[in-house]
């Protein structure tokens, strides 16, 4: 089993593992978007997706983004 760094820790994962494991073992709230850190650039996880794990990988969360039409309510 392969160890990936959740949020600065090291967590052993399956090769094959849900977003939704991943959540778990690195305590990441569902309000929280999961990121998967690369040499290419982050990349958004999808809830429903199915990712190969590799030793050394990187997984990060973030807050859920405010989408435009209800970021700012001001006058």
């Amino acid at each position: 089993m392969p160890i990936a760094i959740i949020n600065g820790r090291r967590v052993e994962l399956p090769h094959a593992t849900t977003a939704d494991e991943i959540r778990k073992a690195g305590g990441i709230q569902e309000a929280r978007n999961l990121i998967r850190r690369t040499r290419e650039g982050n990349h958004l996880v999808p809830v429903d997706a199915t990712i190969d794990v590799h030793e050394g990988d990187a997984f990060i969360d973030a807050p859920a983004r405010i989408k435009g039409g209800t970021a700012w309510q001001g006058s």
